[in-house]
């Protein structure tokens, strides 16, 4: 589940590469020189490395340094894709879903299994109340180590991410067999209740 949570996010940012390939290229060189930058200047503050060997890591200047906390946040906080959270990046891909069912699918997507990936991520109440296996009286069970707590619902996640991923491909290296994709992810998504969608 907690695996999931990145993917989402990379299947997002490459439905949005797809369409601005120009500016993707452009916005990610920039983010990895703040980037860099920003993890010198985490090294410099730690005092592990002698003051000649700090100085002489990775730095820019105040100008462009400023002009790239202004696009990225002061901690390179806001995605490299110019968005400042998810969902701005997902209300610019939808398109990319064809059908209203299909795009709702992807928002559904994004307020049930990417926002029970986030809690699981976090120290949560509903993350942390996922650890318990069962109550009784004033004792409780608790899921130490891997468990097969919400197995169905991490399969179901990563089986329509990867299908969303694979339909991208497909489209932008004008692969053959896109129906044949559709046709398995169809298939594939009855195991789960409802088809999920790749387009």
């Amino acid at each position: 589940m907690m695996i999931n949570r990145s993917l989402f996010e990379g299947m997002a940012v490459a439905h949005w590469a797809h369409v601005n390939p120009e500016s993707a290229e452009e916005r990610f060189a920039k983010a990895a020189r703040l980037d860099a930058h920003l993890t010198a200047e985490a090294i410099r503050n730690t005092g592990w490395l002698p003051e000649e060997e700090a100085s002489a890591l990775f730095t820019l200047s105040n100008d462009e340094l400023g002009e790239l906390r202004d696009d990225f946040g002061s901690y390179g906080q806001w995605q490299w894709t110019g968005h400042k959270s998810l969902r701005p990046l997902v209300s610019d891909i939808e398109d990319q879903w064809a059908t209203q069912e299909a795009k709702n699918l992807l928002w559904n997507f994004v307020r049930i299994p990417h926002r029970q990936s986030n809690q699981l991520l976090h120290s949560t109440v509903q993350g942390l109340h996922s650890a318990v296996k069962a109550s009784h009286g004033e004792e409780l069970t608790l899921w130490v180590g891997p468990s097969v707590a919400l197995v169905g619902q991490a399969l179901f996640g990563s089986f329509w991410i990867y299908a969303q991923m694979a339909g991208l491909l497909m489209d932008r290296f004008e692969m053959p067999e896109r129906s044949a994709l559709d046709e398995l992810v169809e298939e594939g998504g009855s195991s789960f209740g409802d088809s999920p969608s790749t387009s």
